[in-house]
């Protein structure tokens, strides 16, 4: 287990970096609860968190006070995710982790305890026998300086939104249109995705680097899974579609997305969208996204929201946009902006300046 024994200007006791034990990882969870429980009462919440992750893939660190195991002065999670990157060698195999979840106890806050909690998880991932080949931060644009000053640069992101309001979306009539599926459907999906993923990048040739976190079956649960709590402490149920599926019949060429609902801030995330084909699917996303506006408008959600959506993604967007827009007034509009918020901030391993594109930024690769 990794202990240690350091020392924080200003502060008259010595205090411990360790990895948290299960008393320590309830306390951490519970500090986060006011900021990302949402709907869910505290207990339900951190329930909710330890399911979500194993022991394998996730640790918790603490800074805490010497004498008091649990008086933790500042804590984060680390969870590590598989991913993927191009090389001479074609595609290879490597880990990241993502930092999330940092908390510090507003009576501790502006005292080095989040700068000295970082500065060790990064010496710690580091040295581990197979450490990860980077490490990921998302964090508010008011924040970004901060983790900036400890290694993590942040990679500047846009999002689009595709605002429905209050207009009535109805779910597609017609024969050839997208194919909604439950979470449990969701298995397929991943799959075929991961492999393609692979694939594409095995092909790649000369450029620099490129690597992805890759949107596996496991994480794209947990995050359903929180949703799906959190929808039904709200409705009492949870919805039934997760995603959604084209093939196209001429071609038998196919597109699909999930998502998750947000009903605190009235919006469907689309975590991860994808096709079999690199280019000429601008169709095939104008069916999906036709679904997940359909979703929305059903749920009483009145945004679709995606991250760095590619230049098909939004002519496709355009396409159904345009169908819908009956009412210029009052029909949905494309909103294409910066991130302002959950900014990746990322740092290779070691602090290295390593000359790579991290493609397909989507949100499901945000915990």
């Amino acid at each position: 287990m990794c202990k240690k024994l350091i020392s924080i200007a200003g502060f008259d006791e010595a205090v411990v970096f360790e990895r948290a034990q299960l008393e320590q990882v309830a306390q951490h969870l519970s500090n986060n609860s006011h900021l990302l429980a949402g709907m869910l009462d505290k207990e339900r919440y951190i329930l909710s968190q330890l399911r979500m992750y194993n022991t394998k893939d996730c640790s918790y660190w603490v800074l805490r006070s010497l004498c008091e195991p649990t008086n933790i002065l500042s804590s984060c999670t680390a969870v590590r995710v598989p991913v993927i990157f191009s090389s001479s060698k074609g595609c290879q195999s490597s880990t990241a982790t993502i930092i999330t979840d940092i908390a510090t106890p507003v009576e501790y806050r502006r005292q080095g305890f989040a700068t000295a909690l970082l500065k060790n998880v990064q010496e710690t991932l580091d040295k581990l026998d197979n450490p990860p080949m980077f490490s990921v931060i998302y964090t508010s644009g008011i924040h970004t300086d901060f983790v900036e000053k400890l290694g993590w640069k942040p990679q500047p992101g846009t999002r689009m939104r595709i605002s429905i309001g209050r207009t009535e979306i109805p779910r597609p009539a017609q024969a050839d249109r997208a194919q909604y599926y439950p979470a449990d459907g969701l298995q397929y999906a991943t799959s075929r995705d991961c492999n393609m993923s692979k694939q594409r990048l095995s092909a790649k040739r000369g450029g620099p680097t490129q690597v992805q976190i890759l949107p596996t079956h496991k994480f794209a649960l947990c995050k359903i899974d929180l949703s799906d709590m959190r929808a039904s402490e709200i409705h009492g149920s949870k919805p039934a579609a997760a995603g959604a599926v084209y093939t196209s019949r001429a071609f038998l060429t196919k597109a699909w997305m999930w998502w998750t609902h947000d009903f605190e801030a009235r919006q469907l995330h689309v975590c991860r969208f994808a096709s079999m084909r690199v280019e000429g699917m601008e169709a095939h996303y104008a069916k999906i996204l036709e679904a997940a506006m359909a979703e929305a408008s059903a749920c009483g959600l009145w945004e679709v929201v995606i991250w760095d959506p590619t230049a098909q993604f939004i002519a496709g967007a355009r396409m159904v946009v345009a169908a819908l827009n009956t009412d210029k007034l009052n029909g949905p509009e494309i909103i294409l902006e910066p991130r302002y918020d959950k900014i990746p901030c990322l740092r290779w391993r070691g602090g290295e300046d390593v000359a790579a594109e991290w493609i397909e930024r989507q949100m499901h690769s945000c915990f």
